[in-house]
């Protein structure tokens, strides 16, 4: 019974050591530097979870360039601030990188109603993204931008008559006025 257990932690051991392998030359095949491991089991993931990571993340892209890879625990992630792949992923490949990782504790990203856009996944993410994405063209921003920025010159005028030396509270001044 012994030796059954002890075969069974040996092949789960090389499972992992061989898995982990696999995540790392899927990045080493993508051609852009790779962050090196800060820890053997957890990799980077503390970088991921820190409440700075976008001000670590912009340090390293000064130093690796603005798209490099990065093992998150025993997950291959890219990560990027390069415009133009943004953009790519954004709008011409949108179908093979919609969704986010899935978070255990958060409603199922499939079926629940209640979950928005940027947590949905699958089938539901891509109706919401092209639904989004033709009320979100160049054309129809191009004709909201006008009611965008007078809307933000009437607030500033009024902002500007409010009592200098008063406290005001900024959310009540931005909530709209009912019309009786």
């Amino acid at each position: 019974m012994l030796t059954v257990i002890l075969l069974l932690a040996v092949g789960l051991l090389l499972f992992l050591i061989y898995r982990r392998h696999y995540d790392h030359s899927i990045l080493l095949n993508c051609g852009f530097p790779i962050l090196p491991a800060r820890h053997v089991v957890l990799e980077n993931i503390d970088i991921f979870q820190s409440p700075n990571a976008i001000f670590t993340f912009g340090s390293i892209a000064k130093q690796y360039g603005p798209v490099f890879g990065v093992m998150q625990g025993g997950l291959p992630t890219v990560v990027t601030s390069d415009v133009d792949v943004i953009r790519d992923i954004s709008l011409k490949y949108f179908s093979s990188f919609h969704g986010k990782m899935p978070v255990p504790i958060d409603p199922d990203p499939v079926s629940a109603e209640s979950v928005h856009m940027f947590a949905s996944r699958g089938a539901r993410w891509k109706r919401m993204r092209m639904i989004t994405s033709q009320a979100m063209s160049a054309k129809n921003m191009k004709q909201l931008f006008p009611i965008v920025e007078e809307s933000v010159f009437s607030f500033m005028n009024f902002v500007e008559k409010l009592p200098h030396h008063k406290k005001v509270e900024a959310h009540k001044c931005a909530l709209p006025k009912p019309h009786l």
